[in-house]
């Protein structure tokens, strides 16, 4: 039985099949990523640098994706203990994160017509 917060090469198979059938989706390279992270040694057919180079394809596909900037950042911060490094990746998350919100704060304060009321 597999212990909770380990991943299995089944579980990534399975990602990577996905991926075949849906290659620009960010949140399939992400999820790669994080599988990546959580093989265990016996099932470890990738390395570390397979999972950040995930995250860097889900950005290739869209650079405005806030979850592969956080999991950069996580990826730096704790998988590869480099805080420094992993700053960038924190920070433009939270601008994607303040961008949406100020967005979404102008778009409740736009002046609703009839219809919408």
């Amino acid at each position: 039985m597999q212990e909770c917060g380990f991943a299995t090469a089944q579980h990534t198979s399975a990602v990577e099949d996905a991926l075949r059938s849906h290659p620009d989706s960010t949140a399939l390279w992400c999820l790669r990523g994080d599988l990546i992270q959580l093989l265990d040694d016996e099932d470890a057919t990738y390395e570390l640098v397979d999972a950040e180079q995930s995250y860097q394809r889900a950005l290739e596909l869209d650079a405005d994706c806030k979850g592969a900037w956080t999991e950069l950042g996580h990826f730096h911060d704790v998988v590869m203990a480099n805080p420094r490094r992993a700053a960038p990746f924190f920070h433009r998350a939270e601008q994607l994160r303040g961008e949406a919100r100020s967005h979404s704060a102008t778009k409740d304060q736009e002046p609703r017509t009839k219809d919408q009321r």
